[in-house]
């Protein structure tokens, strides 16, 4: 009686491109399904698929720099739908430091509270946190005591706004006074 090695098969595959259906591997890493069955890759790399275990995994050639859940990011609003926020995620803070990424990502802001005026606005820089990656969306959360606003500009005359008391924000040149939900971190990281 031999024992054969596990039987791997291994290929080149691009975006969107057919690797395996359903009934013949279970996605492990770097694919996903499509409503008719089949498995495509996420990314340009290799596919292996382990006969044995009926796995697939397909690994980037250059590695893709993801936001994960419970990533603190920064991002910048830049259109509002009823009290949702949409934003540009640009850095991501590791190791205590925030990091630009190489690309942007887009992220759905959900708020905390029914009143979204008073916690952001449309052109804010946010600090947030990655609470969900369903449907391949970022889903961001501004509940966490370090979230929330960390610069605003004034929309009439577009200086920065100031501190001016607990959850308000002011112009100098102009003296527009707005409410937020601001973070510590405001002024100090953009």
């Amino acid at each position: 009686m031999s024992t054969r090695e596990p039987k791997k098969i291994v290929k080149i595959v691009v975006p969107g491109q057919r690797v395996a259906t359903i009934e013949e591997c279970i996605v492990k890493s770097g694919a996903y399904e499509d409503r008719d069955g089949n498995i495509r890759s996420l990314f340009c790399g290799t596919a292996v698929i382990d006969a044995q275990e009926k796995e697939l995994t397909v690994s980037p050639i250059k590695p893709v720099e993801i936001v994960k859940v419970g990533d603190g990011v920064l991002a910048r609003v830049f259109n509002m739908v009823s009290s949702y926020g949409f934003a540009t995620i640009f850095a991501v803070k590791r190791d205590g430091d925030f990091e630009p990424l190489g690309r942007t990502f887009t992220g759905v802001i959900h708020p905390p509270r029914k009143d979204v005026s008073k916690v952001y606005k449309l052109g804010d820089y946010v600090y947030a946190s990655v609470v969900s990656t369903k449907n391949r969306i970022f889903h961001l959360g501004l509940e966490g005591r370090n979230h929330g606003v960390v610069k605003a500009l004034c929309p009439y005359c577009g200086q920065m706004l100031i501190k001016a008391g607990v959850g308000r924000l002011m112009c100098k040149k102009c003296g527009l006074t707005e409410p937020r939900k601001i973070s510590p971190l405001y002024g100090k990281v953009i």
